[in-house]
């Protein structure tokens, strides 16, 4: 924990007021939130320090640690963010990883589709169209006239 925002200690935590976690204690402390909603507790400040949480927080920080290894993380937080993950009470369930894949999969998607549209864009900037050098005319030069 810091109390500075780094770039390895990015974001906020809500169990240590005033101070930035990495990246994997954020997705447990994510994580726990939703077993405490399951088991109808409330999390305290630093709950990580109690005898109840802290071997559950020091297992799913390892899990944690993995995925990020294999995974980026905004994935794997906005996976557990979702509507479809309330029902995830630890990083081991096998419906995240799907989760995951998804964001993963929707995200190369629209990458490709703005690269592509880029592409056609510059593609039509760089058509030029030629001009009727020829001085005759055609039947829409005579129905002009």
């Amino acid at each position: 924990m810091s109390k500075k925002q780094t770039e390895k200690s990015r974001y906020k935590s809500k169990y240590s007021p005033g101070k930035f976690v990495t990246a994997a204690q954020y997705i447990t402390e994510l994580v726990c939130e939703k077993k405490a909603v399951k088991e109808k507790t409330t999390l305290p400040i630093k709950f990580w320090q109690l005898k109840d949480w802290k071997n559950f927080y020091r297992y799913q920080i390892s899990v944690a640690n993995k995925l990020i290894a294999k995974h980026k993380e905004e994935f794997i937080i906005k996976a557990l963010k979702d509507s479809r993950s309330n029902r995830i009470y630890s990083l081991k369930n096998p419906y995240i990883l799907i989760l995951i894949k998804q964001f993963e999969k929707y995200e190369k998607s629209t990458q490709n589709n703005l690269e592509e549209e880029t592409v056609c864009d510059k593609e039509i900037n760089d058509i030029k169209f030629r001009k009727n050098k020829s001085n005759k005319k055609n039947l829409l030069d005579e129905l002009d006239e």
